[in-house]
């Protein structure tokens, strides 16, 4: 008998589904076989700007798009029937939208009447599999798959049966959770069809993928009908090449000494009667005497647990007196650790926005580490803790010893720069000026440079050395588009700025790069896209566009993708482009990488919150690109990059019921209201300061809090409204390098959209007080009823 070219997971083997998925495998292969190597690849060559953009096509995808977006399935699902014969070349994105408001409208409705036809199209097409569009597409087929399966089960079993059958072919084999909810489908359709045996089985593959009490259950009915006794399913299997515990280990492992039970005995009681105090005393003495004992883990988690508890009760607003004692109490039970624990733990408490207690345990770590190769470590966060809390001659101390016993280090070059900063804080011109100008003969990071230099001329201008013109000249030839070159240039042109590169734009400028036919593929599939008004596909598309190295190529290629709000890459290539060659730094040419998209949304929600749109379109760049399903490796989603918690904070300020996350939050009218609420709500909590919202926009309120409350020496100096110089210090003094840069990005985008719209602005003053339309210490506006679909 012919076996299928992927082995089904369970059930018969359906003929149909072999043929199918033979010819698929088949196809595929001859594709493989008959596609060139790169080297001998038939180029297509593409001509640019294109000479005749795609042509509007049917009004049906346009429409179909237009349904999608506003949630209204049932209408989207049958436009889809419809679309999806004409869409050519881009059948698969078709096919996904149909689906996914298929199964939306079927799910939401509890019927099965639009996804058949659905699925029906994707059987059909057994090459739609493949292709930038395949992740998504086959979880909605899993999904639909699952909802009919669960659907027919008990009203047309053959159905049922086929779906199932399908469904076992398509799951990747890693995902577990479908894999057992699959399993399990299959014992409940054996249930039905009264084949205990059968069924008995397939509840045991489910539960070796995923533990469910609901499975369980069925398991247990199945095994009481035929009078077995209930026995447990292991999940976890030993990794190839794992043996197996032995008796004698396990008895060796499970035996405690009479110290071990006095211990676990007095960690028992103290937690019983919940004295957290006494608990962290029994911990610490215990991981003491026993640092490899049984409940060593335990124990170390539970005093990381404790501090956790009390910082953050510390970190109040307006604290108690009582836990600054029992923070005290904390760390010194800590300090008796051992030295490696205390060392591993040293990162723990300084992400946690504890200084203090990262500086005291430096204190105690650094005289016999500080010259082993731990060392480095210990004088790092000792002296970045000190300078967070404003003690700068012990922070001047630390990173001097560092540079003298590990000045080779890779943490170097930034060890040097907070000293410089320490030394400007005690206005020590002289000594900063010296280390910076150190730090600079063997710089490794453009970031490390830009603050060096910015400080250096500072420190220069300080001490009235007139060499202050020639370093301010260097950085803005250096880093033209950054903040501080901005505000250079301006300083040196009399306090105004305008576009200092060239005129020249794009008007009869043309040139030519090549594609594979793979890719020729793809830049077809997205001009059509982008044709009908389907912009996030047409961005997938234009993943596969490999830029051309030439300058002026990649310009011309930025253009075309500006067309298909692909900004990402817009931004990527003119940024390059520009600096591969300077000329290409016109204000046409930036003006592409300052989009003014989504601008209805934008300027009405920024109106509603006396932001300008500036403000909220800057910051939009810097967040996604303004990719409105961009998702980050923190898992911030759409234009304003909301976490999901804050995203259901904020939907619950503003009325917003059923928000479904992530859909609902990519939706731009949605993330837009919610980000600019969120913003608006951040700059009343910081006393208006756009810098300080948008550094607490990206790090999060609660830890911008912290850092303020541990420089209250220059809390009024970094809340009042100025952008003197040193009253910025604090942005290249915060713990998050990406903080950091962000704030001064955003502020660097504010002024270069000004710029492209004015021409010439002033930079006296406060530079961001503009970013504000009125007085922001009102009151929020009251709660909006919004529905969201």
């Amino acid at each position: 008998m012919a076996q299928s070219a992927r082995t089904p997971r369970g059930g018969p083997v359906d003929q149909t589904q072999v043929h199918r998925r033979s010819i698929f495998v088949l196809s595929f292969a001859l594709m493989v076989l008959h596609t060139p190597c790169p080297a001998r690849a038939q180029l297509v060559e593409v001509s640019l700007p294109l000479a005749d953009p795609a042509k509007p096509g049917s009004p049906a995808f346009r429409k179909m798009k237009e349904q999608e977006s506003q949630g209204r399935w049932t209408e989207c699902a049958r436009t889809g029937r419809g679309a999806w014969s004409q869409a050519g070349l881009a059948k698969a994105w078709v096919l996904k939208a149909w689906l996914k408001c298929a199964s939306r409208s079927d799910i939401s409705q509890k019927k099965l009447e639009e996804i058949p036809a659905a699925i029906n199209a994707w059987d059909k097409g057994a090459l739609l599999a493949v292709g930038p569009w395949q992740p998504e597409l086959l979880a909605d087929v899993l999904r639909s798959r699952l909802y009919a399966i669960e659907f027919s089960m008990k009203k047309n079993t053959k159905m049922a049966g086929e779906y199932l059958a399908e469904l076992f072919n398509e799951i990747p084999g890693d995902d577990k959770k479908s894999l057992g909810r699959a399993w399990a489908l299959a014992g409940e359709l054996a249930q039905i069809k009264h084949d205990l045996p059968a069924a008995e089985q397939a509840f045991e593959h489910a539960l070796k993928f995923q533990d469910s009490p609901e499975t369980q259950e069925k398991y247990s009915a199945v095994l009481l009908a035929l009078n077995k006794k209930t026995r447990a399913v292991n999940q976890a299997t030993p990794e190839a090449g794992e043996a197996p515990v032995s008796e004698a280990q396990e008895t060796t492992e499970m035996a405690s000494s009479e110290l071990e039970k006095q211990f676990n005995e007095r960690m028992k009681s103290s937690k019983r009667e919940n004295d957290l105090m006494i608990l962290l005393d029994d911990c610490v003495s215990y991981l003491n005497a026993l640092p490899n004992g049984l409940k060593s883990k335990w124990a170390a988690a539970k005093v990381l647990e404790i501090h956790q508890t009390v910082w953050l009760k510390l970190s109040e607003p307006n604290p108690e007196e009582k836990w600054r004692l029992v923070h005290n109490r904390v760390l010194s039970a800590i300090e008796k650790m051992d030295q490696q624990r205390t060392l591993s733990w040293l990162p723990i408490l300084f992400r946690r926005g504890d200084y203090e207690g990262t500086f005291r345990l430096a204190e105690k770590l650094r005289s016999p580490l500080a010259s082993t190769v731990s060392g480095a470590q210990v004088l790092w966060y000792g002296g970045r803790s000190a300078e967070l809390i404003g003690q700068y001659r012990k922070s001047e101390k630390y990173f001097n010893n560092y540079l003298e016993l590990h000045g080779g280090a890779e943490q170097a070059q930034e060890v040097q720069l907070h000293l410089a900063l320490t030394y400007l804080r005690e206005k020590s011109h002289s000594s900063a000026i010296a280390v910076l100008e150190r730090l600079m003969m063997n710089l490794r990071s453009d970031r490390l440079e830009l603050s060096a230099r910015y400080w250096l001329i500072r420190a220069l201008e300080a001490t009235r050395n007139p060499r202050s013109v020639e370093e301010a000249r260097k950085l803005v030839d250096r880093f033209p588009f950054s903040y501080y070159g901005i505000r250079l240039r301006s300083e040196l042109q009399n306090g105004s700025f305008e576009w200092p590169f060239s005129s020249k734009g794009l008007a009869g400028v043309k040139g030519k790069f090549y594609l594979n036919p793979q890719q020729k593929k793809a830049w077809d599939r997205m001009q059509w896209l982008r044709s009908q008004g389907w912009w996030v596909e047409a961005q997938t598309e234009a993943q596969a566009i490999l830029p051309p190295a030439d300058p002026l190529l990649k310009v011309l290629l930025a253009q075309e993708l500006a067309r298909v709000h692909s900004y990402p890459l817009v931004i990527r290539l003119l940024s390059e482009a520009g600096d591969a060659a300077p000329d290409l730094r016109s204000a046409e040419i930036i003006r592409l990488g300052l989009p003014k998209v989504y601008e209805e949304v934008i300027d009405k929600e920024a109106k509603k919150r006396s932001l300008n749109p500036v403000l909220v379109r800057s910051l939009i760049r810097q967040e996604s690109g303004f990719a409105p399903r961009a998702v980050s490796s923190s898992n911030a989603l759409g234009l304003m990059q909301l976490i999901p918690p804050t995203a259901r904070e904020v939907a619950q300020d503003l009325g917003i019921p059923n928000l479904e996350i992530p859909e609902d939050v990519f939706a731009p009218d949605v993330n837009v209201q919610m980000g600019t609420a969120y913003l608006s709500k951040l700059l009343q909590k910081f006393n208006t300061s756009v810098p300080l919202a948008l550094a607490a926009y990206n790090a999060g309120p609660q830890r911008m809090e912290i850092f303020l409350r541990a420089r209250s020496d220059l809390r009024p100096q970094i809340e009042k409204a100025s952008s003197d110089p040193w009253d910025e210090m604090w942005m290249d003094e915060l713990p998050w390098a990406e903080t950091s840069y962000y704030v001064k990005a955003i502020l660097r985008n504010a002024l270069l959209y000004k710029t492209l719209d004015q021409q010439r602005i002033s930079l006296h003053g406060v530079l961001w007080v503009d970013l504000l339309v009125s007085d922001q210490t009102h009151q929020s506006p009251p709660a909006e009823k919004t529905e969201v679909n």
